[in-house]
């Protein structure tokens, strides 16, 4: 079961049922909407019930399997994908099956409730990011650039409260009510509240910014109008364009980063099933030997090549690694994945990589003169000795 959980054709399927479940439940909001469909199940039509089955058949079927995949099943409840995947099919079940046989008269039989636990199905649609990763890469991006966007938008409501004060002193409306100043400036610029929406709704977002222009224009004031062109130019065109171009940079950045990594898993997932399979004695360590025979396996080399490490590469890393073919030296398997990551080519030079580089050197070096010296005491002592 454990192989049958992680096989990709396995994901692949479920990702699909997935998505025909999403789009059954579109397709019955529809038709409830356009031609009426009973609040119970299996009194609808026939076709809304076979699918409703078969998918709740399919994805109970999928968390048994999945369960019964788990080395130790209490480690099931520290998987949050599983915990997740389990609340919404058992609150599937529970829609499916015991709903309709409490009927309309139960708890749970209002409409709502029944809406409620069908929406929460939808939430599933988020293992598209584990099937997608280009999705995933969008959402971080998108969360890495929050702090800077938030502190754009704060900057933008400070410039809109400075220009706010600006108007609202020239047009205030004073004591007269709002349905007295509908059609004049004081309909835009009347208040604090007032003047904010306008600018921001029509001087930055840009919605009807010909009204406001020309209710300014017909005031005869140029100044304020000036300011308010002014306004249009920091806000819409510079404090927008600059709020996308920091979404661009940070989501190009995040998505530089993500792509590494789901390689470096690639490639974690690729060894680790290889090493298990030659860890025999269980130590969790690889030697200079089992490092070789990696190079032998066609499933290690493709997903080594997604971080262009090539097979003549090897040789390489086993001088790097192990001081030789004939070394003693053992790795264990986390900082054998940690070095290869490290050290493939194209990856960038840290300044803690230099740092570490350095002290080798140093070592090295100090090692090197230590035996010059004891080389020079020896041979002091040999002449010493009469040779």
């Amino acid at each position: 079961f454990g192989r049958l959980a992680k096989n990709k054709t396995f994901e692949i399927v479920t990702i699909c049922v997935i998505g025909l479940n999403a789009l059954l439940i579109g397709i019955d909001a529809d038709y409830t909407a356009r031609w009426g469909k009973p609040d119970n199940l299996y009194e609808g039509p026939v076709g809304f019930i076979i699918f409703e089955v078969t998918f709740c058949v399919y994805f109970t079927a999928e968390i048994i399997i999945r369960f019964l995949g788990f080395k130790s099943k209490l480690s099931c409840f520290f998987n949050k994908w599983f915990v997740f995947d389990s609340v919404l099919v058992a609150m599937m079940v529970f829609e499916t099956a015991i709903v309709p046989i409490m009927g309309s008269s139960g708890p749970f039989g209002q409409l709502s409730t029944l809406r409620l636990l069908r929406l929460l199905r939808m939430t599933r649609m988020a293992k598209l990011m584990r099937a997608f990763p280009q999705i995933l890469m969008i959402i971080n991006g998108m969360n890495a650039a929050i702090r800077a966007v938030g502190w754009v938008a704060f900057l933008l409501v400070i410039i809109s409260f400075t220009w706010s004060i600006l108007f609202v002193n020239e047009y205030h409306q004073g004591p007269a009510t709002d349905e007295e100043v509908v059609g004049t400036i004081h309909e835009h610029f009347g208040s604090m509240g007032k003047s904010m929406l306008t600018l921001l709704v029509m001087g930055t977002i840009l919605d009807d910014v010909t009204l406001a222009t020309d209710a300014l224009r017909a005031t005869g004031n140029q100044w304020l109008l000036t300011f308010f062109v002014m306004y249009i130019v920091l806000n819409s065109f510079t404090m927008l364009n600059l709020l996308v171009g920091i979404l661009v940079d940070v989501v190009a950045t995040t998505a530089e980063g993500e792509k590494i990594r789901l390689l470096e898993e690639g490639v974690r997932e690729s060894i680790t099933q290889i090493f298990n399979k030659m860890d025999s004695d269980g130590s969790g360590e690889i030697s200079a030997e089992e490092f070789e025979e990696l190079k032998n396996s066609e499933e290690v080399m493709e997903a080594l090549e997604c971080l262009d490490i090539e097979k003549k590469h090897f040789v390489t890393y086993g001088q790097l690694l192990f001081k030789g073919e004939q070394s003693d030296e053992k790795l264990s398997f986390d900082e054998l994945l940690d070095i290869i990551c490290r050290l493939r080519p194209g990856a960038h030079v840290s300044a803690l990589d230099f740092a570490v580089f350095k002290e080798e050197v140093a070592k090295s070096g100090n090692g090197l003169t230590d035996r010059v010296l004891k080389l020079r005491q020896l041979t002091r002592q040999l002449m010493g000795g009469g040779w």
